[in-house]
């Protein structure tokens, strides 16, 4: 997950949907959970839900973006300044570090390495928003619909992350110097920005491009 800074807007909005292009500006047109890109398909998140906090309706503060599928998820589940801390946020967390993918089902789950306490934040924000949902089988009623492509979306990636990688190691260094860009086009258009940055990680002018692809990322981790 792609950890954010937002920055600080200093603006008073009079309705929470105003703040749409400014987040877009801020953090780039994709899900702050899944990572899937969402234009005019986002909306506005609120961690703590507006139904229950109206005072922090129009908050920046308490504003990230969300997809269809991780907002309705997550939907009014009770955040709080007493439990919000109970969870990692991308705009407050190292989310990339903190979160691992398995390598068959790209289903994510809390890093290895991490102390309990924080591994428990973690798969609490993984489960709140419905992350470790795994892919619906052939066949079924919710494959015919298609209700939720967050995992097939993410393997289509990481398929394509792959097989971009195997071919940049071959260039002669020109030649990657010229791919460099294309291969920034290639990730804002498809999303899953973390799904790119594991399987690049390793090559350092492509991390360094990555950390520059989208608005917003909080390079402070890297």
């Amino acid at each position: 997950m792609r950890p954010v800074s937002k920055g600080h807007k200093g603006k008073e909005y009079k309705s929470y949907q105003d703040a749409k292009r400014d987040l877009f500006e801020a953090i780039g047109s994709y899900c702050s959970y899944c990572e899937r890109e969402i234009n005019h398909l986002g909306a506005v998140e609120h961690v703590q839900p507006k139904s229950n906090h109206p005072d922090k309706e129009c908050s920046w503060d308490n504003f990230l973006l969300g997809c269809v599928n991780c907002n309705s998820t997550k939907g009014d589940t009770e955040i709080n300044d007493s439990n919000i801390d109970d969870y990692v946020w991308p705009d407050k967390n190292d989310t990339y570090h903190l979160i691992s993918y398995d390598p068959v089902t790209l289903i994510p789950s809390a890093a290895g390495n991490l102390p309990d306490e924080i591994k428990t934040k973690v798969q609490n924000l993984i489960e709140l928003v419905g992350l470790n949902k795994a892919q619906a089988k052939e066949g079924t009623l919710d494959y015919q619909r298609a209700s939720d492509l967050r995992v097939e979306r993410r393997k289509e990636v990481k398929v394509l992350a792959d097989r971009y990688k195997q071919f940049y190691i071959k260039l002669d260094e020109e030649a990657k110097q010229d791919f460099l860009d294309p291969l920034q086009e290639l990730v804002r258009s498809k999303g899953y920005w973390s799904i790119w940055m594991h399987t690049f990680e390793d090559i350092p002018e492509i991390r360094e491009m990555l950390l520059d692809a989208i608005p917003g990322t909080n390079k402070a981790f890297f």
